[in-house]
C-alpha cells in the first residue's frame, strides 16, 4: 500500500514539472492511489495545492471523513484557514454539519476549534447551534474569551450556562476550586478537599472525553477514582467502583497493550492491597480474613491478592478474641500467624517475637513498633490498626507498660482513623479508657471529650442542627460535629 506523503510528494512532482495534458493523466492515477491509501490525520499540508488534491482524491472519493479530519488538524495554518473561507458555500456548510459529530467523537483541545471564530456567519446559525450543542466548558469559555460576535456569544453564553447548571448538580453545589483553609483533615488531607479531587477524576474519566472509551489512559483515571474514593473514607463506594472497572476492563483489554495491560493489573494489586483488606475489617471485623479472600475470589479473581496484608487480618482474629475473652496461649498463636508474614516480607520488623513473650517488650521494640504503625498509617491504614491493637492487647496480657509517649502516640494514630473513617472499631471506650491513665491533661480532655460525645450524640437532634444550623458544621472547632455527622451518614455509628 501507497505511503500517503510519497503520493503527496509525486503529486508535487507533477505539478511542477509536466504539462496541462501529461498532468491530468499522472494526478487521476495519484487521486486513485490516494484513495486506496492509509492516511493520518496529523498530516501536515504544505500548500493550497495539497490540499486541493485531497478535496479531489478523498472528498469526492467518499472518504469524508478522512478529508475533514486532515482539514481539522490544518486550520491553525492561515492559507488552509483562508482557502475554507474562500471555498464554495456546499462545502463549508459540508464542514459545518460534519463537526457536531466530530467533535462528539474525538478529544479536540479548545485552541485547536478556533476556527470556529474566524469563520462564523450569521447565515450558519442553524449549524452553529449544533456545533454549540456538543462544545464542553474549556471550549465555551475558550472561545467566548476570543469573539465579540453577539450571536455567537449568545450561542456560546447559552451553552456555558447549561453545561454549568449540569456540573453544579453533578457536583451537588460544592465549588471544585480548593478551599481557603483545610477544616477536615484526615491522614490522606482535607477530606472536602479530597471529595472535590473525586468529582474532578470522575469528570475526567466520563467516557465522552475519550476517542477510545476503554483506553489504558481512561481506565488510569478510573483507578485513579478508586484509590481517591478510598481517601475520602468511602471504602465501600472505592470498593464497588473497582469492582466495575475490574468488569469493564475484563470485557474489554483486548483493546490496551501488552505492557499497558501490566501496568494496569499492577495499580489494582497496589490499591485492592489496601482497600479489600480495610473494608473488610470494617464490615465483618471478627471475620475479616476470610471475607476479604471471598472478596478477592468472587470479584477479582484474575487479581492476586497481598498475601501478607490478609494475613494482618488472620492475626486481628486472634487479637479480638484476646481482648474479650481469657484466651490462653494467645500471644504463641499471633506468633505462630506471624511466622508467614515474615517469611514474605523478612525485611519488616515482626509484629511478636519469642523475646517479647519471654521477656516482655524494651523501650527499643516499643519504638520499633510505634515507627512502623506511623508509617503505615497512610500506606496500608489496616495494618497500622493492627499493630496498635497488638500493642494493646499485650499491655492488657502483662507483656509491657505504656509510657506518656506511646500512649499519645497510639491515641494519635487511633484519632486520625477516626478521622479517615468515624467508626467504632477505632475510637470506643475500651481504646480510650486502656490510653487515659498514661496521656497528658491535652490529651486527655480531647479524649474524654470525643467519648462523651459519642455516647450523647442524638440522631434527631443532628438531622435538627443540620437542616436549620448548617453553619455549625463548618467552625473550626466543630471537629467531632462533623465527625459524627459523616459516621452517620456512612452508617458506621
Amino acid at each position: 500500500m501507497e505511503y500517503f506523503p510519497d503520493i503527496l510528494a509525486e503529486y508535487q512532482d507533477i505539478d511542477n514539472n509536466l504539462d496541462l495534458f501529461d498532468f491530468w493523466e499522472k494526478e487521476y492515477l495519484l487521486r486513485q492511489q490516494a484513495r486506496e491509501a492509509e492516511i493520518d490525520s496529523a498530516l501536515q499540508i504544505r500548500d493550497i495545492g495539497e490540499l486541493d488534491f485531497l478535496l479531489r482524491s478523498l472528498y469526492f472519493g467518499r472518504r469524508l471523513e478522512d478529508f475533514w479530519s486532515v482539514l481539522i488538524n490544518n486550520l491553525n495554518m492561515h492559507p488552509v484557514l483562508q482557502w475554507l473561507q474562500n471555498s464554495p458555500g456546499w462545502l463549508q456548510e459540508a464542514f459545518l454539519s460534519f463537526l457536531p459529530w466530530y467533535i462528539s467523537k474525538y478529544s479536540i483541545e479548545a485552541q485547536k476549534l478556533q476556527f470556529l471564530v474566524s469563520i462564523y456567519n450569521d447565515s450558519y446559525q442553524q449549524s452553529y447551534t449544533a456545533i454549540a450543542n456538543v462544545l464542553n466548558l474549556d471550549t465555551c469559555c475558550y472561545l467566548l474569551s476570543r469573539t465579540a460576535n453577539n450571536q455567537l456569544r449568545t450561542l456560546l453564553k447559552k451553552r456555558e450556562a447549561h453545561l454549568l447548571k449540569e456540573k453544579n448538580k453533578a457536583t451537588y453545589g460544592m465549588s471544585l476550586a480548593s478551599g481557603k483553609s483545610a477544616i477536615y483533615n484526615t491522614v490522606y488531607g482535607d477530606k472536602v478537599n479530597l471529595i472535590r479531587k473525586v468529582l474532578e477524576l470522575m469528570h475526567s474519566s466520563n467516557s465522552c472525553n475519550f476517542h477510545d472509551s476503554y483506553s489504558a489512559d481512561r481506565f488510569g483515571l478510573l483507578l485513579q477514582t478508586g484509590e481517591m474514593l478510598f481517601h475520602c473514607g468511602l471504602a465501600e463506594d472505592s470498593l464497588l467502583h473497582l469492582k466495575c472497572t475490574y468488569e469493564d476492563y475484563q470485557r474489554n483489554n483486548r483493546l490496551v497493550e501488552s505492557l499497558e495491560d501490566e501496568k494496569i493489573y499492577r495499580q489494582f494489586y497496589k490499591i485492592l492491597r489496601r482497600v479489600v483488606p480495610c473494608y473488610a475489617l470494617l464490615l465483618q471485623p471478627n471475620s475479616a480474613w476470610n471475607y476479604a479472600q471471598n472478596i478477592y475470589k468472587q470479584f477479582f479473581s484474575r487479581l492476586e491478592a497481598d498475601q501478607p496484608s490478609l494475613q494482618y487480618l488472620n492475626i486481628y482474629e486472634s487479637i479480638a478474641a484476646g481482648q474479650y475473652n481469657n484466651t490462653r496461649h494467645i500471644a504463641l498463636e499471633i506468633l505462630y500467624k506471624n511466622i508467614k508474614i515474615k517469611d514474605l516480607r523478612p525485611d519488616e520488623p515482626p509484629l511478636l517475637s519469642i523475646a517479647d513473650i519471654n521477656s516482655g517488650f524494651d523501650d527499643e521494640r516499643l519504638k520499633q513498633l510505634q515507627q512502623l504503625f506511623e508509617q503505615k498509617l497512610p500506606t496500608l491504614p489496616h495494618e497500622a490498626f493492627i499493630i496498635m491493637e497488638m500493642l494493646r492487647l499485650m499491655q492488657l496480657k502483662g507483656y509491657l507498660i505504656f509510657n506518656n509517649k506511646l500512649a499519645k502516640a497510639l491515641l494519635s494514630a487511633y484519632m486520625q482513623l477516626w478521622k479517615w473513617i468515624p467508626s467504632k472499631l477505632f475510637i470506643n471506650f475500651d481504646i480510650v479508657e486502656q490510653l487515659l491513665a498514661k496521656l497528658d491533661r491535652p490529651a486527655r480532655i480531647e479524649a474524654e471529650r470525643l467519648l462523651v460525645s459519642l455516647e450523647n450524640h442524638n440522631d434527631q437532634k443532628l438531622r435538627t442542627d443540620l437542616l436549620n444550623r448548617p453553619e455549625l458544621f463548618r467552625k473550626q472547632s466543630e471537629n467531632i460535629r462533623r465527625e459524627l455527622f459523616v459516621g452517620k451518614f456512612l452508617g458506621m455509628l
